[in-house]
Order: structure tokens, then sequence, then C-alpha cells
């Protein structure tokens, strides 16, 4: 705090001294007092392509990132910001052949999964497939079929109340028998 020349540096009551155009001098009993900064934490969960804004800020990634905003008083405020950013990403083939010199069914793996099968602390993965010919665990990564038809993967990553998702289809097909 700067007044007539004077810094006050720390709270307490001063004697600031004016001086008025007449030349008589004036007293003035200035108490001062320090406003606590005001500092807060949120702590939020979002799913992969989606952003979290806090004042004029966007936040679309996993961390903690301080935004300073203005607080009621008219002094900054801190908000700290504990983002976590789930991701949940699926593709598998387009078509897949069931081929019959092989035996009479096929396995059906994913092209990408995210994330891998070691999620984040207290998240969970969970894997689905559907489709008409399914002979294997159908929660599983990969699945064996023995049918032709159309079978989608899904992939589900929770944190809490949060469930992200991603799904992707493959048509399995059996190639005509020639004889």
């Amino acid at each position: 705090y700067k007044r007539q020349g004077q810094t006050i540096q720390l709270p307490g009551v001063y004697e600031v001294i004016y001086d008025s155009e007449d030349g008589c001098d004036s007293i003035v009993n200035c108490v001062v007092s320090v406003i606590p900064p005001v500092t807060s934490l949120v702590v939020d969960t979002l799913c992969q392509g989606e952003c979290l804004a806090v004042g004029d800020t966007l936040l679309c990634e996993t961390g903690a990132t301080p935004v300073v905003l203005e607080s009621a008083a008219g002094c900054d405020s801190t908000v700290t910001v504990v983002l976590v950013v789930l991701s949940a990403e699926a593709s598998t083939p387009a078509v897949q052949e069931i081929d019959c010199s092989q035996g009479n069914s096929t396995i059906l793996e994913p092209l990408t999964v995210t994330p891998l099968p070691d999620p984040m602390a207290g998240s969970s993965i969970q894997y689905q497939w559907f489709g008409p010919g399914i002979v294997s665990d159908p929660d599983s990564a990969s699945i064996e079929v023995n049918q032709a038809g159309t079978y989608i993967f899904r992939v589900r990553h929770t944190l809490g109340d949060i469930v992200c998702s991603a799904s992707d289809t493959t048509i399995v097909t059996i190639p005509p028998i020639i004889t």
C-alpha cells in the first residue's frame, strides 16, 4: 500500500500526514489489513474430446492447472483445476473372412484399443463384443466367431460416475464354397 510517499507492507495502524492547500497538516490514521488470497480446488473428469471452461481458460488435457480469476472482492483468486481426461478408442477391421481351410471360425481382434489394459488408478476398462456367432467370451478384447454377420466391438473406460466409450464394427463373411 502506498500513500503520500509512504510504502506500507504489513498490516497495522499507520499515521499518514497530508498537507492541505492552505499549509495545514492533517494526520489520518490508516488501518491496513491484508485480505487473504482466495484459493480453491476443483477436481473433474471428462471424456477425451471434451473440455472444461474455467473463466476464459479452456482445459482439455489431464493435469493440474492454476487459473487466476477475479474474486467477488475484486482481488485475484486462484482456482487449481485437477482434470482427468479418460480415453476410449476402438477400431476393428472393416471386413474379415472365415477361412474354411483354417477351420470353421476366425478370431476377431481390435486394431486399436485405448486405453491399454493398464488403466489409471481407480478406473476400469470393459470390453464387449456383440454379434450372431460368438463362441468365446464376449467380454474380452478378442473373440472367436463361427458365423457370418455384423460384429460390434465396444470399449468402456470408467472412473467414478464418468463412462467414456467407443465402438467399431466388423463384417464377417464366409466365401462361397467352390466344388
